[in-house]
């Protein structure tokens, strides 16, 4: 049967709502990172949140934060005393219920990885972080050894995305995106360097238990912490 004019406008109109639709998905997707629905609730279930450490921001600290507060407050034309910043912060993984540490004692292309293995908190457990609250961009460094963290986007296999207390320069692979502020709040960690989630990787083994890497293409238990 030929299309009447009618017939055609109608085809044409629904071609454009549907790559509206798409079009506006995609650049959501590029502005800010969503999660899959699992929240804190549901991830209680699994393992309990631990007591929050005291989690109140600081107006000046180490020569580390200083720097990427001043970073922060260069990007968003702010003055730098507006960038919200803290130190002495631990990160809890929901998936196996241990807290983060920098493997300080790791050698070589391992040196400085992140790994939720400890039981308790100590000095490899204690990170800084600066927070942008507009735009959710963070940067964060082991307390240790005053590194920033990087997703090691230059490692291949198993080892892709591992995130490593290295960083002496705040550049894209130390960007990331946290979806709360630390003080008593679950949040997950979205690396701008290749647009993917955080995850625990428990299962891995041996000294590759629990290690971050950033690797995930949706938010699970695996991707959801609380600091």
């Amino acid at each position: 049967m030929k299309p009447t004019p009618r017939r055609r406008l109608l085809s044409i109109l629904a071609l454009c709502l549907i790559l509206g639709v798409t079009g506006a998905a995609s650049a959501q997707a590029d502005v800010a990172p969503h999660d899959s629905g699992t929240d804190a609730t549901t991830l209680a279930r699994i393992h309990t949140p631990p007591s929050p450490d005291s989690a109140e921001p600081v107006t000046s600290g180490s020569a580390v934060l200083e720097q990427q507060r001043h970073v922060l407050a260069m990007q968003d034309g702010v003055a730098p005393s507006s960038v919200r910043c803290w130190e002495g912060i631990s990160i809890w993984s929901y998936g196996n219920g241990r807290y983060v540490s920098t493997e300080i004692g790791y050698s070589g292309d391992y040196n400085g990885m992140l790994r939720a293995r400890a039981t308790a908190v100590d000095a490899w457990e204690r990170y800084g972080v600066c927070r942008d609250r507009s735009t959710g961009l963070t940067y964060l460094w082991s307390d240790q050894n005053s590194r920033l963290v990087s997703a090691e986007l230059g490692y291949g296999g198993i080892d892709y995305g591992i995130l490593r207390a290295r960083a002496t320069v705040g550049d894209a692979w130390e960007q990331f995106f946290t979806s709360a502020e630390p003080g008593g709040r679950s949040t997950y960690f979205y690396a701008y360097g290749n647009g993917r989630y955080v995850s625990a990787e428990l299962g891995y083994g041996g000294d590759r238990y629990g290690m971050l890497r950033a690797r995930a293409t949706a938010v699970a238990p695996w991707e959801w912490f609380y600091w």
